[in-house]
């Protein structure tokens, strides 16, 4: 595993199947701050978790990744004003790398998951990052403006 922090528009890289992209959301599917807003803009977000996870707009996924259209959907909070927990954030890491053993993906791309409007820590969140996949081949390329 590798990962690096580059200063670059993460909506100028391109999906492949090799690549995708993680952000974090709420499990009411709300992508109304944040980067959020534009992963809903460009791919039309929170129209498709709705429509393909109907049942579990009520219930809280927090701790689950939801992948839809080369994204990974980190569901880390209940509800779009509460705050994450870095228990929530793990819990979805490890449910992304779940869902990518054994996978073509070679590059996970993201923002600095949880720290914008979540508040969480960097230096914490890109040490659970390297813990997480560190027994993997996957680069992780964390992109900041």
């Amino acid at each position: 595993m590798e990962i690096y922090e580059k200063q670059c528009d993460l909506f100028a890289l391109p999906v492949a199947e090799w690549r995708v992209f993680a952000h974090c959301i709420s499990s009411d599917f709300a992508l109304g701050k944040g980067i959020a807003v534009q992963f809903n803009e460009k791919y039309h977000m929170s129209s498709k978790l709705h429509r393909r996870f109907p049942d579990i707009r009520n219930n809280s996924v927090v701790g689950k990744s939801l992948f839809i259209d080369g994204v990974f959907n980190l569901v880390t909070k209940k509800r779009y004003f509460d705050k994450p927990t870095y228990k929530s954030l793990q819990a979805s890491l490890e449910d992304m790398r779940e869902q990518l053993y054994g996978s073509s993906v070679e590059r996970i791309y993201m923002p600095k998951i949880g720290c914008g409007l979540d508040r969480l820590k960097w230096d914490k969140v890109k040490k659970m990052i390297e813990d997480t996949f560190e027994d993997t081949d996957i680069t992780i390329v964390v992109c900041y403006l």
